[in-house]
């Protein structure tokens, strides 16, 4: 056994985690803007269902391509991206209105501000909902969602940014109606013609630099 002279032996200080202001800041944002859209959804009569992570089939908006895979005791699982096919089977069973909360895992092509390998998806079911009212349901969600947010959480030039989208009906057009103003706006856009980034923006400003929803696209 071998002692070190005491000479040799070092003492360090208790050490305070730094947290960053931003990242709290951040952080206190995410978690009030999911809690604020939970309390939405419990006050409009939504029922929250628990959904598998790992399930047979899975698929946003029935895109297969995108899933992970993996081995499950021998049989093929995917890492759930959707618990739409939950949501609707206890809608058919007799709820109402139903929705379900977790993690999106989405194989991407590639990484950026608009693909992401994993992000929190929240989604809803409800009975006989039209078109019409599933778009006054998302203005009204945003609405609620904005109506919380301060200057402490995105600070005062971001809460005059959405001043007009609190106080505003959001437009709405259909895709054929899309097409035809991007059109005039100098778009080569046709009919059947996938909306980018570009196009998207473009229909924002178009409106007011308000949300706009976009509706009947075609199969």
């Amino acid at each position: 056994m071998v002692s070190r002279p005491r000479s040799m032996v070092v003492t360090e200080a208790p050490q305070t985690p730094h947290h960053s202001p931003a990242l709290r800041t951040r952080i206190e944002t995410h978690n009030l803007v999911v809690h604020r859209v939970r309390k939405f959804l419990s006050d409009e009569g939504y029922v929250e269902i628990p959904v598998p992570e790992l399930t047979p089939a899975t698929g946003s908006c029935e895109v297969v391509d995108s899933m992970f895979s993996m081995d499950y005791f021998g049989a093929l699982a995917f890492p759930r991206q959707t618990g739409q096919l939950y949501l609707e089977e206890v809608v058919a069973r007799g709820f109402d209105a139903v929705y379900c909360e977790g993690e999106s895992l989405r194989k991407e092509g590639k990484v950026d501000a608009r693909h992401l390998t994993e992000f929190k998806l929240i989604e809803i079911e409800k009975k006989d909902m039209s078109l019409e009212e599933l778009c006054d349901f998302e203005e009204a969600l945003l609405k609620d969602v904005i109506s919380v947010l301060t200057s402490d959480c995105i600070g005062e030039d971001n809460v005059a940014r959405l001043a007009p989208v609190l106080d505003s009906d959001h437009p709405r057009m259909t895709y054929r109606e899309a097409v035809a103003t991007l059109k005039r706006l100098g778009f080569a856009v046709e009919f059947g013609d996938d909306l980018g980034h570009s196009e998207e923006a473009a229909l924002v400003d178009y409106v007011g630099n308000l949300p706009v929803h976009i509706t009947h696209f075609p199969e």
